[in-house]
């Protein structure tokens, strides 16, 4: 076999073999990648999960918060509460706003029924407030304890909560199905990793070695 025959088997072996462990590692890498868009996803659901609940939770303590506030202002007729309450009122909005951009239709659906509702009482709030700074005190009351104002304001808790009651159980169920599937793709991720970091390591052993002998070929040739 003349050298120009050994020059070319033994290059096409180490190029052979380059090719295989290159198309190993493209799959492991693939692999792998997979796997992180898995735990991308499962992070952003739960996530979002997340926020919803924690929208739902804070919807429901600024409601209380402006209901409260006011009450007490038609009662006292202390400013500190028109104060809150107008300090209040547009956080209630934000967090109305933010919650109708997540989740399904049908939360959206649920989030549109809360700010429609919301609408109605903040709508009779702020009615019972000017008839407190024009000194009319009593009406204000009467607004405020009327049948019309506590049916809306009975509705809007009462969704709110069933939806608390389902949305925690739902974000601890998502919680842990999430967790197990980060957890898998985490491990995976892992072991394909190591393989091919092994892969790599065997092949700059055998392509040195490979050199090495075909050098020795060529020069005993």
């Amino acid at each position: 076999m003349n050298i120009k025959t050994r020059l070319f088997l033994g290059f096409l072996i180490i190029g052979i073999f380059i090719g295989v462990i290159g198309t190993i590692s493209i799959f492991q890498i693939d692999n792998t990648l997979n796997q992180l868009i898995v735990v991308d996803k499962s992070i952003k659901t739960l996530h979002e999960s997340q926020n919803l609940l924690s929208y739902a939770i804070n919807i429901k303590y600024y409601d209380e918060v402006l209901t409260q506030a006011a009450r007490n202002y038609a009662f006292t007729e202390n400013e500190k509460w028109k104060l809150q309450y107008n300090e209040i009122e547009p956080l209630l909005s934000k967090e109305l706003s933010s919650a109708l951009l997540l989740g399904t239709n049908i939360e959206k659906e649920f989030f549109m029924q809360v700010g429609e509702a919301n609408d109605n009482l903040v709508e009779m709030e702020l009615k019972a407030i000017k008839f407190v700074e024009s000194g009319d005190s009593e009406n204000a009351i009467t607004i405020l304890e009327s049948e019309k104002y506590w049916e809306h304001k009975k509705k809007y808790q009462n969704s709110l909560t069933k939806y608390l009651e389902s949305r925690n159980l739902e974000y601890t169920t998502l919680m842990i199905e999430s967790t197990k599937e980060v957890d898998t793709s985490i491990e995976t991720s892992f072991e394909n990793t190591n393989s091919w970091r092994i892969t790599m390591i065997v092949a700059i052993i055998t392509i040195i070695v490979g050199a090495l002998l075909l050098g020795f070929v060529i020069s005993k040739s």
